[in-house]
């Protein structure tokens, strides 16, 4: 089976399989075969056919199959995050490239998420870290909140860290994955605001962000508990 890959772009969150093209290849050579059917047309039969909640499927002129997730559908996703707990350390093969700056990039973006939930917390944002409230991630319209383009590029690189540890992969992807996240979350932090002006003219908008911030912190922690690293609290 063709695994699904997520589409390069930014946004929307897409994902592409190849399924279409590979039941194509198994048919008769010959086009003057009966029951030869194009790529492109098996795929629109299949999306055609097919529905997963919350997802868009659609058939490319390329006979890929891309399926589009719905930003409800993203939001729900994001929620669900909040509550990923970091799990068992893995004994993975050691890593073949490891930059002590790029610990220290990682392992800092970790406890400064942290540390913005802390403030939230003490502010009286939210209880408890076990118990995350629901966030006002999308606006009445159903659209998400987070529009910002470091802020999708945040979303799409937690998708890309999920997937490769729902993969198992390899340390050194595991690092790789890392390393982009926290890259793009510093980013995130640096453009978008949560305090402030955003706090008092758009609360919805600064909880959503800090949702962002949590669920980078909670991904960040699986990261590098399984790669067998501290994700430390503090700075």
């Amino acid at each position: 089976m063709p695994p699904l890959r997520r589409h390069t772009a930014d946004w929307p969150i897409c994902y592409e399989s190849a399924i279409a093209l590979k039941f194509a290849a198994r048919q008769p050579r010959s086009r003057s075969a009966p029951g030869t059917v194009p790529p492109a047309a098996l795929a629109a039969e299949i999306a055609a056919a097919g529905s997963i909640e919350g997802w868009q499927i659609q058939a490319r002129p390329s006979g890929i199959l891309r399926f589009q997730a719905s930003e409800p559908t993203i939001a729900a996703t994001l929620q669900r995050w909040l509550t990923v707990r970091p799990g068992c350390t893995a004994e993975l093969p050691p890593m073949q490239s490891f930059s002590t700056d790029q610990l220290f990039q990682v392992q800092y973006v970790h406890a400064r998420c942290w540390m913005l939930l802390r403030s939230a917390a003490r502010e009286g944002w939210f209880e408890q870290f076990d118990l995350p409230p629901d966030l006002p991630w999308l606006t009445s319209t159903g659209k998400l909140r987070l529009q910002h383009t470091t802020e999708r590029q945040a979303i799409g690189l937690l998708f890309d860290a999920v997937d490769a540890l729902a993969l198992e992969r390899t340390g050194d992807r595991l690092w790789k994955q890392a390393v982009s996240l926290s890259h793009q979350l510093d980013a995130f932090q640096s453009a978008c605001r949560v305090w402030g002006e955003v706090k008092t003219q758009d609360l919805p908008l600064a909880q959503a962000r800090l949702g962002l911030t949590w669920a980078g912190q909670a991904v960040l922690q699986v990261l590098l508990n399984r790669l067998g690293l501290d994700a430390p609290r503090f700075l």
